[in-house]
């Protein structure tokens, strides 16, 4: 993001938030049915959880 002008970072989605990461780390390694399970962060996008199957 340092190498985009002002235009370009005021065009791009809200970074992810300390909190909102580790909200979902929390959550992941506290659900022993987590296993194998993915989040995905796509900024300006709710966090998704994906199974493994």
């Amino acid at each position: 993001m340092g190498a985009l002008s002002e235009e370009e970072r005021a065009g791009q989605p809200p970074l992810i938030s300390l909190g909102e990461l580790c909200d979902q780390v929390l959550a992941l390694v506290t659900d022993d049915t987590a296993a194998g399970r993915v989040v995905v962060f796509d900024r300006g996008a709710p966090p998704r959880v994906l199974d493994s199957e």
